[in-house]
């Protein structure tokens, strides 16, 4: 679910890039932060999630299990 979702939500941004005529290193850099920042939300998410329905962070909440090649 988090790559496709992640994936989707590149393929959005990188439209949008494009529609700014960025320079490659401006888009690259926006691109490797957004991807960091949606990475941290999600992990983030899964914990306040884990709080809601079992009362305690979620396990390993410090690291995410997903990885993108």
């Amino acid at each position: 679910m988090f790559t496709c979702d992640l994936c989707n939500e590149t393929q959005v941004l990188s439209q949008q890039l494009d529609s700014l005529n960025l320079p490659g290193a401006s888009r690259s850099q926006i691109m490797s932060r957004f991807i960091e920042v949606f990475k941290q939300m999600w992990v983030m998410n899964g914990d306040h999630l884990s709080r809601l329905y079992a009362g305690t962070g979620a396990l390993g909440s410090g690291r995410s299990k997903v990885t993108l090649e």
